[in-house]
């Protein structure tokens, strides 16, 4: 009945937030790395290399960061790429 459907709502809402939640935290990891790349002076094509990812993929954060520099406000970037 009713009650089922709720539950089953509620199910499928917690499990699209674990998946936000793991996706979010995968950009953010992913950002760290290209941060800490960038400050030691590595080009976009190197990070790509390093992190085994297409440059294409990368491209947006990598370009965004360098924004950012010299501080690399990781919140600010974040928001930024939103």
């Amino acid at each position: 009945g009713r009650n089922a459907g709720i539950e089953e709502g509620k199910r499928e809402g917690i499990e699209e937030g674990k998946r936000e939640g793991i996706e979010e935290g995968i950009k953010g990891e992913r950002m760290e790395l290209i941060i800490k790349k960038v400050k030691k002076g590595m080009k976009l094509e190197e990070i790509a290399d390093i992190l085994e990812k297409p440059s294409e993929e990368i491209r947006d954060i990598y370009e965004v960061v360098m924004k950012n520099a010299p501080e690399y406000d990781i919140e600010k970037i974040k928001d930024e790429l939103r």
